[in-house]
């Protein structure tokens, strides 16, 4: 262990997330960031706050002990030693997890399914192992998964009356509370909304609605469903680039309608290469079924458009 210092800086947004954000620096080797919350609760990560948080008009001192960790020589200029941290926050009444690394490039929104929560940081480490681009990943619970997202109702999803309801008031949130507060605390970054098969479908649909991402990862998206290809035929699509993935098995049902999303992802995908150009699209076919590596399969979507966002 070795004592450093972190040298005060102005913090605006502590007011509304109750989140630190600051650097630690010592010599020319280190470079970490830290999300430090002040309930007084540790950061969950090999950084310790060991000593008093010092606070003063509109500025942050900070005194703790750090030990060195996760040494990438050369990833970010010189020989670095980088910590980036998972918080959780509370935008408009939603629970949402951030993973923050130092200095990033563009911001990668997805979806926090019950199901989802246990792999958030795999995801996170997954897209770091797989670009060296410095990146913010925000992820918002979803309680009601076919409700929340589904942007029209279809026998073959859900025969529950609100399913195909609430994917417009989903788009909302990410629209005007979650991007302002994320926007907030990291600038305004190019953002890639993400998701994994229905959420992948919200993925889409979202990008039809509002010019509001870069790009789209849909891994395994839901374009099965009823009256997709005749909604993006007549639709204008508000993004520049479009990733698209599906698991070779998948089509390989006895569902007849879960059996379309093999034709419908081929011409969804003719659709986007004539409008966007080839170099902005892709559609990527795996091994297995619709639930075969799916964190894994996620992280290459993201990956694709975080690459192709801040190198073309």
């Amino acid at each position: 262990m070795c004592n450093g210092e972190i040298s005060a800086m102005s913090c605006p947004a502590i007011k509304n997330s109750s989140l630190l954000f600051a650097y630690v620096r010592k010599k020319h080797y280190l470079c970490t960031q830290f999300n430090f919350l002040l309930s007084g609760n540790r950061p969950h990560s090999s950084i310790y706050a060991q000593d008093k948080l010092i606070t003063e008009t509109g500025r942050i001192c900070v005194m703790l002990k750090y030990k060195r960790k996760d040494y990438r020589p050369g990833r970010f200029g010189e020989d670095s030693i980088m910590t980036s941290m998972t918080t959780e926050l509370l935008i408009d009444n939603r629970p949402c997890m951030v993973y923050a690394m130092p200095e990033p490039r563009c911001l990668v929104l997805t979806t926090l399914g019950a199901h989802e929560r246990k792999d958030f940081e795999t995801l996170a480490q997954m897209i770091t192992q797989q670009t060296s681009v410095p990146f913010v990943l925000a992820a918002f619970t979803v309680n009601d998964w076919e409700a929340e997202l589904a942007p029209w109702a279809d026998p073959a999803l859900s025969q529950r009356q609100e399913v195909g309801t609430q994917a417009g008031a989903t788009l909302e949130f990410v629209a005007n509370a979650l991007l302002p507060e994320l926007q907030g605390l990291y600038g305004s970054l190019p953002v890639i909304l993400g998701g994994y098969s229905l959420a992948g479908l919200f993925a889409l649909w979202a990008a039809y609605q509002q010019p509001l991402f870069a790009a789209v990862a849909a891994a395994s998206p839901s374009v099965w469903i009823r009256g997709w290809m005749p909604f993006v035929q007549s639709r204008t699509l508000l993004t520049p680039k479009v990733y698209l993935s599906l698991g070779i098995k998948e089509e390989k049902t006895h569902n007849r309608v879960l059996a379309q999303v093999g034709d419908n992802i081929r011409a969804y995908h003719d659709l986007l290469t004539h409008s966007l150009g080839e170099e902005h699209t892709a559609l990527v076919w795996h091994n297995g079924g619709h639930f075969t590596d799916c964190t894994l399969r996620l992280a290459q979507a993201i990956t694709w458009c975080i690459n192709r966002i801040t190198t073309l």
